[in-house]
């Protein structure tokens, strides 16, 4: 694996995605996994940990994992608000998307 643990950590964000598409949700939560733990070993900024949250509620609502969905949109939530209002703008699409 080559590049920083944050630019490791988002191309676990992107596999996420992609195995979400790709209707693959074991592998999807797997990458979620991934991603949110360097994020935490990592001391990730807010912004990160929202990213994480929201990739984890996008993958337990395809799974139909209605408390696991829950929890990932409140943690996102959480994370939304502790962002400037810079990160805010750039975070709020996505946000309304798992709201």
């Amino acid at each position: 694996i080559a590049g920083t643990w944050n630019q490791v950590a988002y191309a676990e964000y992107r596999l996420t995605m992609t195995f979400v598409q790709a209707n693959e949700l074991d592998k999807a939560l797997q990458h979620a996994q991934i991603f949110t733990k360097l994020c935490q070993e990592n001391k990730a900024e807010d912004r990160d940990m929202f990213y994480c949250y929201e990739a984890l509620a996008t993958v337990e609502r395809a799974r139909r994992n209605d408390s696991g969905f829950a929890r990932a949109v409140e943690q996102a939530t959480a994370y939304f608000e502790k962002l400037n209002a810079e990160h805010r703008a750039w975070c709020e699409a996505d946000l309304k998307k798992i709201s």
